[in-house]
């Protein structure tokens, strides 16, 4: 279990409802391949042996696989979406709802604009403004850097991904709670970028230096060919 969890970390998520009632899950942040239930199982299973945990009876059983990163649906097309067929997961964190529930107004307001119109927009013109108003070129951008944000922790084996966190959370709260919510510009995702590398270990330092500049270069080209 030490060897394979020191290639594909993961960690376990507790929430307590009261004295002897308790939600255990183990978790992978990010890995490809994909880990799958039973070897996350087979983690979670001694790791709570090692903390002392007694397991009785398990009222419900859970399992849940959260697609992060990988490309954005073609925009534009006549079948538009929302939440996560829309690309809204966080590639870097996985979340979801917030960012989904932030932008439903930003489509509503674009689909109400086309439609109540005098000239009721409609067909390829509906579709274009609908995808737009939800994948602006500068939120394309900034996703391309949350998805160098999640290329980069796939480079990290545990010590790597315990040191990069002990630099993350270092920043300014308005820094690592903007990356985590996605609230943050391309400006402000650069700024962290250089905090970030400023607060980090040398250790954690050499891991950017050594295992970054491919994830960063592709992050530059996607930027490009969505600019131009």
């Amino acid at each position: 279990m030490r060897v394979s969890n020191s290639s594909s970390p993961t960690f376990l998520c507790a929430m307590p409802f009261d004295s002897s009632l308790i939600f255990l899950e183990e978790t992978s942040l990010v890995s490809r391949p994909v880990l799958y239930y039973m070897g996350l199982k087979r983690r979670m299973v001694p790791r709570l042996r090692h903390l002392g945990i007694r397991v009785k009876p398990v009222l419900e059983d859970e399992k849940c696989l959260i697609p992060m990163g990988g490309p954005l649906p073609q925009i534009p097309q006549s079948v538009m979406a929302i939440g996560g067929t829309s690309g809204l997961v966080h590639p870097s964190t996985g979340y979801k709802v917030a960012g989904t529930m932030a932008l439903t107004p930003v489509l509503a307001d674009a689909i109400a604009e086309c439609l109540g119109s005098t000239r009721m927009i409609r067909g390829h013109q509906l579709y274009h403004r609908m995808w737009n108003s939800l994948w602006p070129i500068e939120r394309r951008h900034t996703r391309e850097f949350y998805s160098f944000g999640m290329e980069t922790l796939l480079k990290l084996d545990l010590n790597g991904t315990r040191r990069f966190f002990d630099a993350f959370f270092d920043l300014d709260p308005c820094h690592w709670q903007g990356f985590l919510s996605s609230r943050l510009s391309l400006q402000e995702l650069v700024m962290l970028s250089l905090s970030l590398f400023g607060r980090a270990s040398n250790p954690s330092r050499f891991d950017i230096i050594t295992k970054c500049p491919i994830p960063l270069a592709k992050m530059m080209a996607n930027i490009a060919i969505e600019t131009f």
